[in-house]
C-alpha cells in the first residue's frame, strides 16, 4: 500500500542521493531511515505506466515519513530539478539498498486499466530497456524503448476507437 509522504528537501542533502542523505540526517537530528519504493508516473500520456523507484525516506523522531532528498531528471537533454510538494510511497524494509549506497533498478508496472494486455507488455520491454541501459548497452536498450513506446501507442489507439 503506497502512502503519501510530504516532500520537505533538506538543505544539507545532495541530488538523487536518498539514502546516503537519510543516513546523514538520522545522525544529525535522529530518527532514522526508511527504504522501500516511490511511485512515479513514466509517462506523460495519462499515466499508462508507473515506475517503483527504489527510495529513502527519513522516519523524523515523531514518526513522520518525510521526502527530504532533492531529485533532478533529465529532460529533453537538460537536468530539470522536481518539486514535488508530496510522493507516493511503499516501505518495504526487504527494499535494501546496495551496499554503496546506490539504489536497486526501477521497475516498471501498469498505472491504468489494461483491458488489451498491452501496459504489460510495454512494462516488459520499459524493464528490458532499463536493465540493458544500466548494463551499458544503449543499442538494445533504445530498441527495447521502441517497443514500450510502440505498445503504449496502440493501447492509445484502441482507447480512442472505444
Amino acid at each position: 500500500m503506497f502512502e503519501k509522504v510530504r516532500v520537505e528537501v533538506d538543505p544539507q542533502a545532495s541530488e538523487n542521493n536518498c539514502y546516503n542523505n537519510c543516513v546523514a540526517k538520522a545522525v544529525r537530528d535522529g530518527g532514522e531511515v526508511v527504504v522501500g519504493w516511490r511511485r512515479t508516473p513514466a509517462t506523460t500520456q495519462g499515466g499508462l505506466i508507473v515506475s517503483l523507484d527504489h527510495h529513502a525516506v527519513w522516519r523524523s523522531p515523531s514518526g513522520e515519513l518525510v521526502d527530504i532528498s532533492p531529485r533532478v531528471a533529465a529532460t529533453g537533454g537538460q537536468l530539470v530539478v522536481i518539486t514535488d510538494k508530496e510522493i507516493e510511497f511503499r516501505p518495504d524494509p526487504e527494499a535494501t539498498f546496495l551496499e554503496d549506497g546506490r539504489a536497486r533498478p526501477s521497475q516498471y508496472v501498469p498505472g491504468a486499466e489494461d483491458t488489451w494486455g498491452l501496459l504489460k507488455q510495454a512494462c516488459e520491454w520499459a524493464n528490458s530497456s532499463a536493465a540493458h541501459a544500466a548494463a551499458g548497452d544503449q543499442q538494445k536498450a533504445q530498441y527495447a524503448n521502441d517497443k514500450a513506446r510502440a505498445l503504449l501507442n496502440q493501447h492509445w489507439e484502441r482507447v480512442r476507437r472505444g
